[in-house]
């Protein structure tokens, strides 16, 4: 199951810690953990104070435990929202690489149209020769060889018909990119 993680700041985690054991903890969304480090506190400074009236030089070793959890419960609270945000990067990182690899693997229907007829303006304002202009058509539509289309076939040659009207694709490129979306005559 995916957690739906916030960022936190490291301080304000130091913070609640320094002014309660346990509270940063429960601010990194790890309430067991907050809760626990306030309970084991609390007993440990109790037995400390019994047993600093029982005896003074055990009960100040004894409450050298609390000061030492309060001091480890600070830097835990502090990795662990540190922790939080470097799995929130991850994540981002990872859905950031999914969605470059899709855009990789799939041709934009609008960046298809687009570049088509860029080439096309280039070509009929003399940028282009009839040579250089086939070349890079036949290039972009060789694309639909190894990758998908952002779009069912019947739309995406719907949306393509503008091209045939003006003239941009010959009805041999219609051809060929009816057999590379499988479609037959």
């Amino acid at each position: 199951m995916e957690r739906n993680w916030t960022r936190k700041e490291p301080i304000i985690a130091a913070i609640l810690s320094f002014l309660i054991p346990g509270l940063g903890q429960i601010y990194n969304e790890d309430v067991n953990r907050g809760v626990t480090i306030m309970v084991v506190q609390v007993i440990l400074v109790v037995l400390g104070v019994v047993m600093l009236i029982a005896s003074p030089v055990a009960g100040a070793v004894l409450l050298l435990g609390p000061l030492l959890l309060w001091i480890w419960n600070i830097s835990d609270a502090v990795n662990g929202a540190k922790e939080i945000n470097r799995k929130i990067e991850e994540e981002e990182e990872r859905k950031r690489l999914i969605e470059e690899k899709r855009k990789l693997e799939t041709i934009e229907l609008n960046e298809f149209i687009e570049s088509l007829r860029k080439d096309y303006a280039l070509f009929k304002n003399g940028i282009l020769s009839e040579e250089e202009f086939i070349k890079r058509k036949e290039t972009t539509i060789s694309q639909l060889r190894i990758k998908k289309i952002d779009r069912g076939s019947e739309d995406f040659l719907y949306a393509i018909i503008p091209l045939k009207k003006e003239q941009i694709l010959t009805d041999q490129d219609l051809k060929v990119i009816k057999e590379m979306l499988q479609f037959k005559d």
